[in-house]
């Protein structure tokens, strides 16, 4: 009785986890799609800044 209890519980809890690590890699998967555009905004504006930073320094004695 208590033997294929444990053993229940035991196959619950492995079907849980495989239902959270699918649901987990379905939303990295959405996550990675997105990356790019966010890191093309977001670079852009820091390269911008680093360039003018670099640019004003050539100037300065």
């Amino acid at each position: 009785m208590l033997r294929r209890k444990l053993k229940e519980t035991r196959k619950a809890l492995q079907n849980q986890n495989q239902y959270q690590n699918q649901y987990q890699n379905q939303r990295w998967g959405r996550d990675i799609n997105a990356l790019p555009y966010f890191f093309c905004r977001t670079l852009s504006k820091r390269i911008k800044i680093f360039l003018e930073i670099t640019q004003t320094q050539k100037y300065l004695p």
